[in-house]
């Protein structure tokens, strides 16, 4: 895909039209979910069962 970019569009314009953007998503969207599901784990696990009114 790089590679048909860079003949059609040349590397300059096409990189600069949104390709690059696309593949970063494509590359850190996995990292990205990974670490939300893994935040969201561990609020859950570790969220107070019972909160004291007298503090």
């Amino acid at each position: 895909m790089i590679k048909k970019i860079s003949i059609n569009e040349g590397i300059r314009r096409g990189f600069y039209r949104g390709y690059s953007v696309a593949i970063l998503a494509i590359i850190f969207e996995p990292v990205f979910m990974g670490t939300l599901e893994i935040t969201r784990n561990f609020l859950n696990n570790n969220q107070p069962k019972y909160i004291s009114l007298s503090q």
